[in-house]
């Protein structure tokens, strides 16, 4: 088991790093707070086995190391992995410059949960945990930079950090490209029309898995949509096949290359004058 782990935080560590590569001569931004990390203790053997694995691989330094080089914010950010007794990842101020982004182990627990029943190749297994580990982390990135940052978002922040997520990754190489897929797919089999296979859409709304329409989150299959349209507006290449065979609808597809160029304006804007390294800080494919 801790095997398993250590192939996923060696997945973790070349996404974490990948997301760097390119970023050439330091800017000029400066800020006084950084970026830290933390391994509290765990009560479960199998959260101990995570946490062993995790933090041998020093994921969550590397991580913070990376960002305190691209970012400069005004806050201490802790990032840290922690038994919540829920499934959740969260962004949280805490105190004066103060905050914390919380990876539930419960949250972990619940991706292999989902994947397992569709992933069962232990390899395939620890990308796609790796993957939609990463996307989950850095949408949680995302929040803690619009309020470090105090950028002024509109519509709904969590529509906005998904697409942080997904721009820092296509922009990560193929590996981090990997890893939007990865974060899809389980917004997908997460939904619940897929946690109870068998189940059909009127059994899912209105019975113990209904849907939550007043979450501040988009619903699973809209996020799993919004993802697949992102990718495919960064490269329409390598997702041709899902317009092809109907997974992306082609009415959708014909938006998603204009919806992308704007997520990078948008974000491009928002973050160059925080950016340690020289603009550009993302590319179109």
């Amino acid at each position: 088991m801790k095997q398993n782990y250590r192939v996923v935080v060696s997945l973790f560590l070349v996404l974490g790093m990948s997301i760097l590569m390119g970023q050439s001569s330091l800017g000029h931004a400066k800020a006084n707070g950084m970026f830290i990390t933390n391994y509290p203790p765990v009560n479960s053997p199998e959260h101990e086995i995570m946490r062993s694995g995790l933090k041998d691989g020093k994921f969550l330094e590397q991580f913070a190391d990376g960002m305190n080089q691209f970012i400069a914010i005004p806050g201490i950010v802790s990032i840290e992995l922690r038994e919540c007794g829920k499934v959740n990842a969260s962004y949280l101020p805490v105190n004066g410059r103060l905050a914390e982004i919380v990876m539930c182990y419960e949250m972990l627990d619940d991706i292999k949960q989902v994947l397992s029943y569709y992933y069962p190749d232990p390899q395939m297994m620890g990308q796609m945990v790796a993957g939609t580990m990463m996307f989950v982390l850095l949408h949680e990135l995302g929040h803690a930079l619009v309020h470090q940052l105090d950028l002024p978002i509109t519509g709904k922040e969590e529509d906005a950090v998904d697409q942080l997520s997904t721009l820092l990754l296509t922009n990560a190489g193929a590996s981090g490209e990997g890893a939007v897929m990865a974060g899809a797919q389980y917004f997908k089999l997460g939904s619940a029309q897929y946690r109870s296979p068998g189940t059909v859409w009127v059994e899912n709304v209105f019975g113990i898995e209904h849907y939550n329409f007043s979450d501040e989150h988009s619903i699973h299959e809209q996020r799993f949509f919004n993802i697949l349209c992102w990718e495919y507006g960064y490269n329409p290449e390598a997702l041709a096949f899902a317009v092809k065979d109907g997974t992306l609808p082609a009415r959708r597809a014909e938006r998603c290359g204009h919806e992308y160029q704007q997520i990078v304006r948008t974000w491009e804007r928002f973050l160059a004058p925080h950016a340690k390294v020289t603009p550009p800080l993302f590319k179109v494919h």
